[in-house]
């Protein structure tokens, strides 16, 4: 029996898949303990054909679904696993040589619980992430409200005790498996030493707002809010900001446009500061991402509200079926 399963999802990722099982043929452990599963969405370039190019190299398999959603895949991979830990990794990722070793450890000293990291990035990140990630995610340890499905570890056992990632999710799916899992008592810990580098981090202001557009889209679903509070709340509250802005323009009443202005910036300016020195430089352009943030989420909202409403309903006639 293998000791570890990882699994990767793919779509067209020729470009990336190729380094990301180089990084899995460098794992400092030993191979006959992993098993590679790579689960493809229908790619229409060589992703299959690269994966295939590594069987003498690791054990690794290809599973071809092409009518499934990034949850549905990590699923469909899962079921067929033989490990006995499920280790989850994206095709743009990186692992490092340490990774399963690390993990291993924890798992002795914390059993029965979920691990993983923020992701590292490459060297050729643009501002957006480097910034992003400087202020929210460096060196998170501890317990946390989840752990990136491109890097989130665990049992074989309690991923299905859990119940799996939701399959209906086009994205979020990650933080909804470990709301679920913090609701029954799991524990979900971060460790800096787990990161793996993630190459799609963002170039750009626009690669950060559409990627925050997709993780929006899907805040408000079944037990994810629990995870999503905190960004919900701030969506709601600048779509509020935003529709005074408006009635502002409509009424033309100075007065109202300059609180509903004043009230779209004050998140942004409050929540920028921090107590590393280092940050002080970087306030005016976090100042700029974390107002292009809430409003990106603020436009997705009603989006993810219907979304959330839809796949409720499609839940309710399954489990009448």
């Amino acid at each position: 029996m293998k000791q570890w399963s990882i699994i990767i999802p793919a779509l067209n990722e020729e470009k990336h898949i190729g380094a990301c099982l180089d990084s899995i043929c460098g794992l400092d452990s030993s191979q006959e303990e992993i098993e590679v599963l790579v689960v493809d969405n229908g790619s229409t370039d060589r992703t299959v054909a690269v994966v295939n190019s590594y069987s003498d190299r690791i054990d690794v398999r290809v599973l071809v679904r092409s009518d499934l959603r990034v949850g549905g895949l990590r699923n469909a991979a899962a079921q067929l696993a033989c490990g006995r830990y499920l280790a989850f990794l994206d095709a743009d990722c990186l692992a490092p040589s340490n990774w399963i070793e690390t993990a291993s450890r924890i798992f002795l000293e914390y059993p029965g619980t979920i691990t993983g990291s923020p992701y590292a990035l490459p060297v050729d990140a643009g501002w957006p992430a480097r910034i992003w990630h400087q202020r929210f995610h460096r060196n998170k340890k501890g317990e946390v409200s989840y752990v990136p499905g491109g890097n989130l570890l665990l049992e074989r056992t309690l991923f299905w005790k859990i119940g799996g990632f939701d399959s209906l999710l086009r994205s979020n799916e990650d933080s909804q498996f470990c709301s679920r899992a913090l609701n029954s008592g799991t524990r979900v810990l971060a460790f800096p030493e787990l990161a793996v580098v993630h190459l799609g981090a963002e170039k750009n202001l626009r690669h950060f707002a559409r990627r925050q557009l997709w993780h929006g889209s899907n805040v408000c679903n079944r037990a994810g809010i629990r995870g999503n509070s905190r960004a919900i709340g701030l969506a709601g509250y600048t779509l509020f900001c935003a529709l005074l802005i408006a009635a502002g323009l409509l009424l033309w009443q100075s007065k109202l446009l300059l609180a509903a202005f004043a009230g779209l910036l004050l998140p942004p300016i409050t929540m920028a500061p921090s107590k590393a020195k280092q940050h002080l430089r970087l306030m005016p352009k976090l100042v700029v991402l974390i107002l292009t943030y809430a409003l990106v989420r603020a436009y997705a909202l009603p989006i993810a509200a219907f979304r959330g409403l839809r796949d409720c309903h499609l839940r309710q006639r399954q489990e009448r079926i």
